[in-house]
């Protein structure tokens, strides 16, 4: 199988291992194998038996642990996955101290039609495999040993062909690449009733890895910021069950995550406990995400009341900038229009004065602003404003979601200008954007769907 992102498990390698990992997998799986004698007896092998310096034995001989790997990285367990870096890590390990070989080497493999299908979309383009590749240098070996496999079903024959002087590891008879090696696709072909793809490795520098104290609290908000919103949830419900010292950091991703899928009193719920035991240097930032949930629930008055303790703590002027702005919103919600605009100017003004003139910060600024400039009927410097906020959002991909709210907000607009093509082309920006990040029955998705369907009426 093959991706075209695979860097959380890029990422996972990043995260150091703890005996509390393999503690906690074991329990997993004695409770879900506990009718299996056979996987039992797998299991107690591997607590007793298994040794990080016997990682590769253990993924070439298709043992318990590489079943289970091989199985989470399909379904994207990302519980599983998480806990069994050790064993990425362990391979990762292994590999350096094997021997490189240059030169063309096969690999067969089964896939469905779509798979081939995406592939052939993929061609010139950077991938991932996600999974260590193993290699024949034999490419006879390598044809016979595909024509064996047997039941394929709707699965087709692939062969994968690694162009020369590229290097991989030697491993015994096996050639092997590491799980972070990046390709691309030059061709792929039928012959014969066989699939040729024919690759090559532009990078096997582990780069991507090259993160700085890089922890499990960031993979999970990684996994939030990239829309993997029941991922980054299970994972830090396994954080919040494995580490009591990380319960305010936990309790406080899961708020975001209940506030991303437009469950505000949830997310208050979280973001109350996350109080309760965070430290006196994030307390203001529990604060404004107090705020930011009562706003939702539309109790201003008490977002207000939060926003104000947040922002008499907060030491940094960045940090107050992204407080002002929360308040410029629930007052503009409240309608006192004057005060909001204040927020937001102010808000502008200090983050001119630390970031770049094209930083997302400000253009969430200019979004505000606009928003302000359409609540006054001021509609064409509300656009501008909008046009500005869209050059920030336009240079950084993890800003998506405000690029989304601004082409709803245009929407709008030339919907009230009645320019019903151009409200129609912006509604439709902004779902497909929406639909990438937040579940169907969004509140943001279901608006959108209904107001795309009335613009295609008007049309």
């Amino acid at each position: 199988m093959v991706t075209n992102d695979n860097e959380i498990i890029s990422l996972l390698l990043q995260i150091p291992s703890t005996s509390i990992d393999k503690k906690y997998l074991l329990n997993i799986c004695l409770k879900e194998y506990q009718k299996s004698s056979n996987q039992l007896e797998s299991i107690g092998d591997f607590e007793h038996l298994y040794l990080s310096s016997n990682a590769l034995n253990y993924f070439l001989n298709e043992t318990f642990l590489y079943r289970l790997l091989i199985k989470s990285v399909y379904i994207f367990n990302i519980e599983i996955l998480y806990l069994l870096r050790f064993f990425l890590q362990d391979i990762n390990e292994q590999l350096k101290t094997c021997s490189t070989i240059s030169g063309k080497v096969y690999r067969g493999q089964l896939m469905t039609i779509d798979q081939i299908h995406s592939l052939t979309q993929s061609q010139e383009n950077p991938i991932r495999f996600n999974s260590f590749i193993i290699a024949n240098q034999n490419q006879e070996q390598a044809r016979k040993s595909l024509q064996n496999f047997s039941n394929t079903n709707n699965s087709y024959r692939v062969l994968f062909e690694i162009g020369q002087n590229q290097i991989g590891k030697q491993y015994k008879e096996y050639i092997i690449f590491p799980i972070t090696t990046i390709f691309k696709i030059y061709s792929v072909t039928l012959e014969n009733r066989i699939w040729i793809v024919k690759i090559n490795v532009i990078d096997n520098s582990n780069q991507t890895l090259q993160k700085k104290d890089f922890n499990s609290i960031q993979l999970a908000h990684y996994l939030r910021e990239t829309g993997h919103l029941d991922q980054a949830e299970k994972l830090f419900e396994l954080l919040l069950n494995q580490y009591p010292s990380l319960h305010s950091q936990c309790y406080h991703g899961l708020g975001r995550i209940a506030q991303d899928k437009g469950f505000y009193e949830i997310s208050l719920d979280f973001y109350f406990k996350s109080l309760q035991t965070v430290s006196n240097d994030e307390r203001s930032f529990c604060l404004n995400n107090i705020g930011c949930a009562y706003d939702y629930l539309e109790q201003y008055e008490e977002a207000l009341q939060f926003y104000s303790q947040a922002l008499t703590t907060m030491k940094s002027d960045i940090d107050k900038s992204m407080c002002l702005n929360n308040m410029g919103i629930t007052y503009a919600k409240l309608d006192q229009y004057d005060q909001a605009l204040l927020c937001f100017q102010d808000s502008l003004s200090i983050r001119e004065r630390y970031l770049s003139p094209n930083h997302p910060d400000i253009g969430i600024c200019y979004t505000n602003i606009g928003v302000i400039s359409s609540s006054r009927d001021q509609l064409d410097d509300a656009l501008k404003n909008y046009q500005l906020a869209l050059k920030c959002f336009s240079i950084n991909n993890s800003v998506q979601i405000f690029r989304a709210i601004v082409h709803q907000n245009m929407g709008e607009i030339f919907q009230n200008k009645n320019q019903f093509p151009r409200a129609l082309k912006s509604y439709q920006d902004a779902h497909d954007i929406f639909q990438q990040f937040r579940p169907i029955d969004h509140p943001n998705v279901v608006y959108l769907q209904q107001q795309i369907e009335q613009m295609k009426q008007l049309k």
